[in-house]
């Protein structure tokens, strides 16, 4: 049986990226479906099903680019236990420089490295919260980078060093609301947490948004 067109586009386009460079731009959606003469709307699944395993990021409106092939040798394991199925599935994964944002978050000089990772958690299929990982690139090893799950297991800098929360109220993001399966305008929490290591230096930086139908968060003064 004939693959999908859709399936086709996305083996072509890892086949074409496996030696591009991290961060480099891909076609535009235009260009794609003009050159695989398909609909816009088949190229968009494609693209979608490539940036959901991680070999693609979206960056606004700037584009669809390359992620860093490094960082995608091990899968995100799945976490279950007798009562309940939890799983997470990373959205985004790459190398990250110039966002004024995060700089000043993780106190970094401009055009500093970071890594970002964008991890949709889920329990028992239903989407409990996003998170936007940002980690001080210099904190991290050559050999660490090809292990996604080590990365984000902060356990172990947060138990030798510390973490400070704060708790923002806002509406959730336009690009999570279909993962979270909110409307868009839906009044979340979000949850700012700054990890530190042992010597005082801030090593990532999280932001979580949470989703209100499935767990509620009350701030009171």
């Amino acid at each position: 049986m004939e693959q999908p067109i859709y399936q086709q586009i996305i083996d072509s386009l890892r086949n074409e990226i496996k030696n591009t460079p991290a961060n480099t731009a891909i076609l535009s959606e235009r260009e794609l479906s003009e050159k695989y003469h398909a609909s816009r709307m088949t190229v968009r699944k494609a693209v979608r099903k490539l940036v959901e395993q991680g070999l693609l990021y979206r960056d606004g409106n700037r584009g669809t680019f390359v992620s860093d092939q490094r960082l995608h040798k091990h899968a995100p394991t799945l976490q279950s236990s007798s009562d309940h199925m939890k799983e997470h599935r990373v959205l985004y994964f790459d190398l990250k420089s110039d966002n004024q944002d995060i700089e000043e978050k993780l106190e970094l000089r401009k055009q500093d490295q970071f890594i970002r990772i964008v991890k949709l958690n889920q329990e028992d299929k239903v989407a409990e919260s996003v998170d936007e990982i940002y980690i001080v690139r210099a904190m991290i090893d050559e050999s660490e980078l090809s292990n996604i799950n080590r990365l984000m297991d902060m356990s172990g800098i947060i138990e030798s060093g510390s973490i400070k929360q704060a708790y923002i109220p806002t509406t959730v993001p336009v690009q999570y609301a279909s993962f979270l399966h909110l409307k868009l305008n839906t009044p979340i929490i979000a949850v700012e947490s700054t990890i530190y290591t042992k010597n005082a230096r801030i090593y990532a930086f999280i932001r979580s948004f949470i989703n209100p139908e499935l767990k509620r968060i009350e701030i009171t003064f």
